[in-house]
């Protein structure tokens, strides 16, 4: 890949899943991916930025998406659905 910026994963992210924070505009949360195994990240333009809590059940070949609910306070739910 030519002309962009360029860093290293810190996970495997075959078969992984990935959600576009939306609470930013760029970042993006990665899930699961080939093993399976169950970890979540989050990157953003300079790389990687932390790691949320592990899935309770490793997955890949899965789907994902996010759940936003505002009132009282912000809340993000991520939801992950497909197989293990």
């Amino acid at each position: 890949v030519g002309g962009g910026q360029q860093y290293n994963l810190q996970q495997d992210t075959d078969r992984a899943c990935g959600i576009t924070d939306p609470g930013s505009d760029n970042t993006i949360i990665l899930t699961g991916g080939y093993g399976p195994i169950n970890t979540v990240a989050i990157y953003g333009y300079n790389g990687f930025i932390g790691a949320l809590p592990s899935l309770e059940i490793a997955r890949r070949f899965h789907g994902c998406g996010v759940e936003v609910q505002l009132d009282p306070v912000i809340n993000l739910d991520l939801i992950l659905l497909g197989t293990n």
